[in-house]
């Protein structure tokens, strides 16, 4: 069992992180901090965002065991603005009427990524936001990098 976990991780990791732009999210989760880092701490804050993706929502996803009993569809009313998108999916168990909605948005720089997902109105960016905003005040930027360093 717990060898099929660690390859349902690893292929659910190779399967999803290459759609995710982990710049764009890093950038927005930052916000006005982003413009103080140089391009060595933008990549530290981006491998952390990244370690927290594959940690708290990559880790869920691979433990599900019966994906041929979910639905996935698109609402075709999807809104896209120059190289932004926003699409609403409809999750489903196959002997459940109940749904579940989330809302992906992407943008396209090379190809269309995800850089943020919204499930009951719950942003993943917004509490990477929160979280890099409380800890940045709290310690400020270049102890929270120093924190991030060590940990690695």
């Amino acid at each position: 069992m717990y060898n099929n976990g660690y390859l349902n991780f690893n292929l659910t990791k190779k399967k999803i992180l290459p759609y995710i732009d982990l710049e764009q999210t890093t950038e927005l989760a930052l916000g006005k901090y982003w413009g103080q880092l140089d391009s060595k701490q933008k990549k530290i804050f981006e491998r952390d965002i990244k370690n927290s993706l594959i940690n708290d929502y990559v880790g869920v996803l691979a433990d599900i065991e019966k994906w041929k009993d979910i639905n996935i569809s698109v609402d075709k009313n999807f809104v896209q603005i120059d190289n932004t998108a926003t699409v609403r999916i409809i999750v489903s168990l196959e002997d459940n009427s109940a749904n579940a909605s989330v809302t992906l948005k992407l943008i396209k720089k090379n190809r269309w990524k995800l850089y943020d997902l919204e499930y009951q109105s719950i942003s993943i960016l917004d509490i990477e936001r929160i979280g890099y905003d409380s800890k940045i005040k709290r310690q400020g930027i270049e102890r929270l990098i120093e924190k991030m360093l060590s940990r690695s």
